[in-house]
Formats: C-alpha cells, sequence, structure tokens
C-alpha cells in the first residue's frame, strides 16, 4: 500500500516519460533479472521518470524506476541491466522497512513543506506538501552503505545469471561519478536536483570494488534483448534531455512556462523546484516557502480568495489579517495574509490569487516559527509583482534538447564531431555520456550527441 502511494505520487509529481516501446524495453530488461532476484510474493513493475539527474530508485512493493537522464549516459544494456538489478535487491531485501525507521526518527512534520501540507487545507496543502517534499527524498530515503555494497553484490550476480556482463556496474559507476561532478560544478550545490549519489551512498572504492567482485562472477551466456550496442544506442534516439518544456523551465531564479504564458522569479539563494502540480523554493535554511499554483479557470481573483478562506475556516483556525484588492503588471489580483494556528505554534502566510489568461493563479508564501514583518511581505511581493506574461524573445529563447545518436567518422575527434553535428552538448560532456576521453579519435561507430 505505501508502495501505490508512493508510485502515485511519482507518477503525478515527477511524471512518467510516455515513449510505450523505450519503456517496454526498460521493463524487458528489469524482468529479466528479476528472474533471479531472492524470492518475494510481490510483481516488480517499471517506469523511466520525467527526470533530467541520472537517477535510480526503488519503492515498496516492487516499483523500479530509472530517469531519462540515466538513459541518456548509459552506453549499453549491460550497464542499465546492472543498475536495474541493484534497485530490484533494494525491494527483496526490504531495505525500505529499514530506512522507514530511520525516517520516522527524523521527525517528517519537522520539514517545512510538509508541516504546511498537514495544516492547509485543500489543494494548496497539497501542493505545499509536492513542492518541497521531492528534495527531501534523498534525506529521507537514503540507504547505508552495507545496504548499498548488498545491492551491488547481489545486483551483479543477478545480472551475470541473466546473461549481463557484471563488470558494467562498475563502469557506469564511474560515468554516473563524472557526471554528477560535472552537474555540481556547472550548477553548484544549491542548483542541482537529487540524483542518484544523493540515495546512495557512493565511495571512490564502489567502483573498483565491483570491478573486482565482477572478476569472480560467472555470466551466463546469454544475448541481450538489444541486438548489441549499436541497437541499444539507437533505442535511445529522441530521448529528452535538459528540462522539459512542457513543465516550465528555470532562468537562474526567474521560471518561464511557455504553453502558459507566465513567467515569475523567485528569491536569490534560495532552492528552487519544479514539480508537475507547482513551482516553488524554500529558503536556505528551510524555515520559508514561497509556492506558485494554477488553482482553477476563472477571471475574478476575489472570489477566488473567498472560497479559500472559507474552507480554510472550516477546517482549522484561520485569522485574516488583510485582503486587498491589487494589480499586478496590469493583471487583477487579491492579496492577502493571514495566520493558522497549528500545533506549537503558528503558520505565517501570505496569499495572492492573480487572474491571468482565463485561469486563477496563487502565488502562496509561508513562514514557520517566525513572525510576519514588513521585510516578510516586501520579499513575497517582489515575487509577486515579478508575475507577468512572457515576452516574446523570453518564448522564443525555450526550447527542448533531444538525444541524438550519430555515426563518428575514422580519425574525428570530439569537437570536430560536435561542429559537424551542431552538437548542444560541450566536448566534456559528450566525452562522459559516451565513456570517452576528452582527446579521443573516433573509430566509425555510434556516439551520443
Amino acid at each position: 500500500e505505501v508502495g501505490r502511494e508512493a508510485a502515485q505520487m511519482v507518477a503525478r509529481e515527477m511524471g512518467l516519460v510516455q515513449d510505450a516501446a523505450l519503456t517496454a524495453y526498460v521493463a524487458a530488461i528489469g524482468e529479466r533479472v528479476a528472474a533471479y532476484a531472492p524470492p518475494r510474493d510481490l510483481t516488480y513493475s517499471f517506469g523511466i521518470v520525467d527526470q533530467d539527474e541520472p537517477n535510480a530508485f526503488a519503492l515498496p512493493g516492487g516499483y523500479i524506476y530509472v530517469s531519462r537522464g540515466l538513459l541518456a549516459i548509459a552506453n549499453s544494456e549491460d550497464e542499465l541491466a546492472n543498475v536495474i538489478a541493484h534497485e530490484v535487491v533494494h525491494v527483496a531485501a526490504r531495505h525500505h522497512a529499514q530506512r522507514q525507521a530511520r525516517a520516522t526518527g527524523a521527525g517528517l512534520l519537522a520539514l517545512p513543506g510538509l508541516l504546511a501540507g498537514a495544516v492547509i487545507p485543500g489543494l494548496v496543502g497539497d501542493l505545499v506538501t509536492a513542492s518541497v517534499a521531492m528534495p527531501a527524498v534523498g534525506f529521507l530515503a537514503s540507504y547505508s552503505r552495507s545496504q548499498e555494497r548488498e545491492a551491488d553484490r547481489v545486483g551483479q550476480d543477478m545480472a551475470a545469471r541473466a546473461g549481463y556482463e557484471p563488470k558494467a556496474l562498475a563502469d557506469f559507476l564511474v560515468i554516473l561519478e563524472q557526471d554528477s561532478a560535472l552537474r555540481h560544478q556547472r550548477l553548484g550545490e544549491e542548483r542541482a536536483m537529487p540524483g542518484f549519489f544523493d540515495t546512495h551512498p557512493f565511495t571512490p572504492k564502489r567502483a573498483s570494488e565491483a570491478a573486482e567482485r565482477a572478476e569472480g562472477i560467472a555470466q551466463t551466456g546469454r544475448p541481450g534483448i538489444a541486438g548489441g550496442r549499436n541497437d541499444f544506442l539507437r533505442r535511445l534516439d529522441g530521448v529528452l534531455v535538459g528540462e522539459n518544456p512542457a513543465d516550465g523551465v528555470f532562468e537562474g531564479q526567474r521560471f518561464l512556462h511557455a504553453d502558459l504564458d507566465l513567467t515569475l522569479a523567485f528569491p536569490d539563494g534560495w532552492k528552487t523546484v519544479n514539480t508537475r502540480e507547482a513551482v516553488g523554493a524554500l529558503s536556505e535554511k528551510g524555515g520559508m516557502w514561497v509556492v506558485l499554483t494554477l488553482e482553477e479557470r476563472g477571471n475574478d481573483p476575489r472570489e477566488a480568495s473567498a472560497a479559500f478562506f472559507q474552507e480554510a475556516k472550516e477546517r482549522m483556525r484561520i485569522e485574516v489579517a488583510r485582503l486587498d484588492a491589487v494589480e499586478v503588471n496590469g493583471l487583477r489580483a487579491v492579496r492577502g495574509q493571514a495566520v493558522a494556528r497549528v500545533r506549537g505554534g503558528s503558520l505565517s502566510l501570505d496569499l495572492t490569487w492573480i487572474a491571468h489568461g482565463g485561469s486563477i493563479y496563487r502565488i502562496s508564501g509561508g513562514i514557520v516559527g517566525r513572525s510576519y514583518t514588513d521585510e516578510h511581505r516586501a520579499l513575497f511581493g517582489r515575487v509577486v509583482h515579478s508575475f507577468r506574461p512572457l515576452q516574446p524573445r523570453e518564448r522564443d529563447g525555450i526550447s527542448e534538447t533531444r538525444l541524438r545518436i550519430r555515426k563518428a567518422r575514422a580519425g574525428e575527434g570530439l569537437e570536430s564531431l560536435g561542429r559537424r553535428t551542431r552538437n548542444a552538448w560541450d566536448v566534456e560532456q559528450t566525452a562522459i555520456a559516451n565513456a570517452l576521453s576528452l582527446g579521443a579519435v573516433l573509430t566509425l561507430s555510434l556516439i551520443h550527441i
């Protein structure tokens, strides 16, 4: 039951890649390795999450996921099979039950977003929770090193029995570590989203230990589902890389959404989060948050605010301090402040409803454990008044990037290949994704670009 509920949240908040052929291929690999898993009375299911960061994770009950970002840097079916086998072991060994005990001790309601979701009624509570819950997954779901070693060891054995090269796990861990280092270098710690190593502790020895262990594992001679590496790469052709424009994109702290024709900017230094149902930011110390949600169809922000407070008063103790009709960059809006009484204290709210394009949007700011001040009003006000329709140049600058498989020419280098194919990746990223050195001289073979 816990797994089903979590799987629904993954589909709702992260989204699943809607590519039937690629999903079926990943599932076929998963079913093949899961056939050799330690016995459990459950059926495994496999999906691809719409996440650019290379990631793989498992939920209780046998729900296994890899991200499109992980597929984009995988170089063989053997690598992918070892990663999936690793996640299957986490389920089969009931590592989730052990993690849940540790997570409970951390106190879930101490997380501002989860606290807000518990006390704010209706849709806004769900969306505030969603906006900050996903970054917390890395903390709440982190495996111990002993669990990781068990998943590596048993997973490699499972992959080998299913016909895959067990050393491929070591090869992939090296690439994954290089990709993670490059992302953190370019994005910074505050912008990099949770990935595989946030939930799976990594040490430099882990890859070498996996390589040494593979030497003692007998591999079953069995062809892969794909007909070799080239066929494997062709199956990845067209995978989306980078942010998904359908869910909006970030340029620094500014969020832009072409389909909804809107943009707004979040406070500098705050951790930004974008899910399928909300976009928002959390202050550095976690005591404040601000979230944008699409509330309903309509053109009357005052009516929307009245409906919200009516529902709130039926469910909880809430005091409205002020409610003013305002204008936000030519758009009708209502902005108010309120205090919600919760166990152990209060939650200060700064709420704004804006009518735009036939819909009502809500910008919800919250402060936990502190009094609302003029400084807070000014801070949330800057976010509110940054909301506006997109400018033509901003709309034109939003585009999607997809993985393409191209044939390298003999003697060609990555730099000349990039110029010839108009590669969006630079030489360093291309080298990492293809497990090549920066100065590699290429042969006639397929390559990610």
